[in-house]
């Protein structure tokens, strides 16, 4: 596959020769034209190389020979041209061994959050397939009462100073088991224990009540994102006041979704509607009375929503996410 998309064939002949011992070999393709030039890296720990093992590597361009590194665990990682902060692709640790040498293939990928995979060529299996290891996390501040908070993943603070209703960037992790924990003023308000799958993304929102007694207190909860596109809008409604009674959700004038009698702490299913502007209401639940209004709300084509009611039943609001 070239740069400008045709089709064509390359004929590589194979090294058979043994390697020095303890030594890798792999012989490197760029058969993924729409990310174009890239740096590609090869480490033994979770810290960026300083210089790529390959720079400036062009669509349809190959190592010319075999690369030939020492036996071990790596973490390949795939960047545009100069541009080491941003990773198109990471493969987490993968053990590469001396023997037969590797062909690995950069092909790619129409969704996820990397354009690309690698496709490595064995002797048994003939092939695997390395796809992108990282998640994604975000946190969202949705207590009323908390003030400013850090959030850490396993004690490292990766959030300062988040305030109510801040909705931070998706922080990418490997897949793996993590803590997630809360601070505030130094000290942890809250933790959870997640597993975070390749290629996912999730939300953990801080709900409930700080310092008020006898109702919803303060935790942490998951959520899993889905943010595939759609042709039309996609959206998920929750209901997140700590005190604020079961409710109604409506668009339209109608019950959306099924979305009635709906409890704390309850979060919809995502629903695809077509783009348009709607109407989106959140009534106390069997009654008239409306509490959220969210008149000629514009949803657009291949955006995702996420729509919380949030604050404390005396001042309940609407806050919408928009993804991306």
């Amino acid at each position: 596959m070239l740069g400008d998309d045709s089709f064509d064939l390359l004929v590589i002949t194979d090294d058979i020769q043994t390697p020095a011992a303890a030594t890798a070999r792999a012989f490197v393709l760029h058969a993924a034209p729409q990310v174009g030039n890239v740096d590609v890296y090869v480490d033994t720990t979770d810290a960026l190389g300083d210089t790529p093992l390959l720079a400036d590597f062009a669509p349809a361009a190959d190592s010319g020979t075999y690369v030939e590194v020492p036996a071990g665990e790596y973490r390949i990682r795939i960047t545009p041209a100069g541009d080491p902060a941003t990773i198109a692709y990471d493969s987490g640790f993968v053990e590469l061994e001396s023997g037969p040498p590797y062909f690995l293939a950069a092909t790619p990928r129409a969704s996820g959050f990397s354009p690309a995979s690698v496709i490595a060529l064995l002797d048994s299996p003939p092939f695997v397939v390395l796809e992108d290891q990282r998640a994604q996390v975000r946190a969202l501040h949705l207590s009323p009462d908390a003030p400013a908070v850090d959030v850490t993943v396993d004690g490292d603070v990766v959030l300062s100073d988040v305030s109510f209703k801040d909705v931070s960037d998706y922080l990418q992790v490997l897949a793996g088991d993590y803590t997630i924990g809360v601070e505030a003023g130094g000290n942890e308000v809250a933790s959870l224990p997640v597993t975070v799958e390749a290629g996912q993304a999730y939300s953990v929102l801080a709900t409930g009540f700080v310092n008020i007694t006898g109702v919803q207190g303060f935790t942490l909860r998951p959520l899993v994102d889905d943010l595939t596109p759609a042709a039309g809008a996609k959206i998920r409604v929750i209901h997140a006041s700590p005190d604020a009674p079961a409710v109604d959700v409506l668009v339209n004038g109608d019950i959306f979704a099924g979305l009635a009698d709906v409890p704390y702490f309850t979060a919809s299913d995502y629903v695809e509607v077509p783009a348009g502007s709607y109407d989106i209401s959140i009534n106390v639940a069997n009654t008239t009375t409306t509490v959220i209004d969210l008149p000629a709300t514009a949803l657009a084509a291949g955006s995702i929503y996420t729509a919380i009611a949030v604050n404390a039943a005396a001042s309940i609001e609407p806050l919408l996410v928009v993804d991306p």
